[in-house]
């Protein structure tokens, strides 16, 4: 369960920073 949680925050974080850099090149 808390692998899990550890996984799913990895995933959070690496999705939140794709987004950013789209967003900073789009800008």
């Amino acid at each position: 369960m808390h692998r899990l949680l550890c996984q799913v925050l990895e995933i959070g974080s690496f999705v939140g920073f794709l987004s950013k850099q789209l967003f900073l090149s789009y800008v």
